[in-house]
């Protein structure tokens, strides 16, 4: 009698593991796609300053300025494989310039369909990541010297 009721419970060990193991799981996969996020975000600001890039070198003409920093930004951006359709691993059109904080630059938009079904807030298209680099395009430079051809 007295060896009977010093046993333990069974299951006890089983049970809590498998509730820490929840929160565990959870804490995990959510750095790994909070990781994933970070560099989605990186791509995104190396696709504005590539498309600022291109917009330097071949000048800030309106008229192509749009072909060509799309080119530059969705070359950057098609490294992203976020969405099944090919289509949506693209930047968001157009790309724009503008503004911010007394700095003139390129916006890159692209859209990261995370939470959508956890989160009811969250606009069809996903969420917007923004990406903005300034740029400065330079006078001609007269050539000379080692410039010149």
């Amino acid at each position: 009698m007295r060896r009977r009721s010093r046993r333990r419970p069974f299951g006890q060990a089983t049970t809590e593991t498998m509730i820490m193991m929840m929160f565990l799981l959870l804490m995990i996969f959510g750095l790994v796609h909070m990781s994933i996020l970070a560099a989605t975000k990186y791509m995104v600001n190396f696709a504005a300053f590539s498309a600022a890039r291109t917009i330097m070198v071949r000048g800030d003409d309106a008229a192509g300025l749009q072909f060509w920093a799309y080119t530059a930004a969705s070359g950057v951006i098609d490294n992203i494989r976020w969405w099944t359709e090919a289509w949506r691993n693209l930047p968001d059109l157009p790309i724009t310039t503008g503004d911010e904080e007394g700095r003139h630059g390129v916006y890159v938009v692209y859209r990261v369909p995370f939470g959508l079904p956890i989160f009811n807030a969250v606009p069809a298209g996903g969420f917007r990541m923004i990406g903005f680099s300034p740029y400065q395009v330079q006078p001609d430079i007269e050539e000379k010297g080692d410039n010149a051809e």
